[in-house]
């Protein structure tokens, strides 16, 4: 499904499993992300009752607390249905790559290739179910901090599906549907704008 306005979604037995978030997740700070993050769940259902995500790659800092919180819920369901959990990886994300030199970007692409190739090889030996990425970041504005890594899943031979909590304003929502044709990928999206947990500084960006 291509990206669109999201809808809020209707309550059921399995997204009550957002509902048994152990601590830290408890804290009232982070409430702003309850709906985007009910939503995307909504959205990834019947990809996630299938076992379709053999590893999951969270953007560190600002994508950390909502990798932590969607993967909590999807080893729920992994563990219920007796799939073979995902992996989870976090990699540094390179919003300011475009600044650096041509040899400082090359090294950056093929550490990065390196690190999903031993990722796809991991996936391989751990007899998972699914074969697919699931990434996920916290907001989504040219995507150009993710290109390095989404060139690397793709050289790599694997399919990804990825997840922002939200997308920075209308013109990113209209720029999502190339990024999806760019990155052969399906953007799922949480809502419009930037969470409002993020507004209140970077500290508050992920899990220290």
């Amino acid at each position: 499904m291509s990206v669109e306005r999201p809808n809020p979604p209707e309550r059921s037995d399995y997204l009550k499993a957002y509902d048994a978030l152990p601590e830290p997740f408890e804290r009232g700070s982070i409430s702003a992300l309850d709906k985007p993050v009910l939503r995307i769940l909504d959205e990834l259902k019947d990809s996630i009752l299938q076992g379709e995500y053999a590893a999951i790659i969270g953007e560190d800092a600002s994508g950390r607390l909502p990798t932590l919180m969607l993967g909590h819920v999807i080893l729920d369901v992994y563990k219920a249905q007796k799939n073979q959990p995902p992996l989870l990886r976090f990699f540094a994300g390179s919003r300011k790559l475009s600044k650096n030199s041509y040899k400082d970007q090359i090294l950056k692409h093929n550490a990065l290739e390196s690190q999903i190739g031993k990722l796809k090889q991991s996936i391989e030996k751990s007899g998972s179910k699914g074969s697919k990425i699931l990434v996920i970041t916290d907001t989504i504005l040219t995507g150009r901090s993710l290109d390095p890594l989404m060139a690397a899943i793709r050289e790599n031979g694997l399919k990804v599906d990825i997840v922002t909590i939200g997308l920075a304003d209308e013109e990113a929502l209209q720029g999502s549907r190339n990024l999806e044709s760019r990155w052969g990928a399906k953007i799922v999206l949480g809502e419009i704008g930037t969470p409002e947990i993020y507004a209140f500084g970077r500290s508050l960006s992920g899990l220290k």
